[in-house]
């Protein structure tokens, strides 16, 4: 049997105690499981951790003399589980702008990631996590190999512009980088539930701290991309200067 995700980060964890500087390299090909194992080694740590706080939240109750001390040992436990849920998603939030369907995978992500993570106290808590990507797979935002999707939040804020554009009785023109996409499926056979999805990111950002405002302007800059691909270019006999190349608008 190959190494267990779990008993990989215990050993990781342990290692703490002897040296605060401590990673772990995942690696695999295309539907190995690197997107899972990462979740699954997260969670692990972030569950020692609440763990780790509860007990202290328990002791400073017993230790506690007044009704005041008692509220800050209930906050400090509420705390808890409060950062852990902001940890988590602010990991899995990443999956649905950088992964999409590939010939292999229903959920592959086309980037590199590198997560740090911050402990504090002993034992060790997870304190703050850091998270850097790089190598993002850009030309599949306008260049989809047959049989795959693009980038999942593309779908889902594709759908949400066709129901608001036809809720008006306006004409809904399909994205062009969407393009080949509308009878993909999954591995399985069943579709993908975009807007279900939709709703699940829209929470995963609320849980790590993004709010409403903020996430409307990063929607809003995913959506002008897509209609960006409805400009077409054609050419102009106006002449050689700044005009020669006239713009036609397919955009709603």
């Amino acid at each position: 049997f190959g190494p267990h995700c779990f008993g990989t980060i215990e050993e990781v964890y342990q290692g703490l105690r002897h040296s605060p500087a401590q990673s772990v390299v995942i690696c695999g090909e295309s539907g190995a499981g690197k997107t899972v194992t990462n979740r699954k080694m997260l969670g692990y740590l972030l569950d020692i951790g609440s763990q780790a706080d509860r007990g202290r939240a328990e002791t400073m109750t017993l230790d506690c003399d007044s009704r005041i001390d008692i509220n800050r040992a209930i906050s400090f436990a509420a705390g808890v589980d409060e950062r852990k849920m902001q940890l988590q998603a602010a990991n899995e939030l990443l999956e649905f702008f950088g992964n999409a369907k590939t010939g292999r995978n229903d959920n592959s992500s086309r980037f590199g990631k590198y997560s740090q993570l911050y402990f504090e106290g002993e034992p060790h808590v997870v304190c703050g996590l850091k998270i850097e990507h790089y190598l993002l797979e850009r030309s599949r935002v306008v260049s989809i190999p047959k049989g795959e999707r693009n980038y999942h939040v593309m779908h889902m804020l594709a759908d949400i512009e066709k129901n608001r554009i036809t809720q008006v009785r306006r004409k809904f023109k399909p994205f062009r980088y969407l393009h080949g996409t509308e009878d993909v499926r999954k591995a399985d056979g069943s579709e993908f539930k975009n807007l279900d999805m939709f709703e699940e990111l829209t929470e995963l950002m609320a849980e790590a701290g993004f709010d409403e405002d903020l996430r409307g302007y990063i929607f809003d800059s995913i959506k002008a991309c897509l209609y960006l691909g409805n400009i077409l270019f054609e050419d102009s006999e106006v002449g050689t200067n700044d005009r020669a190349a006239a713009m036609k608008c397919e955009c709603d």
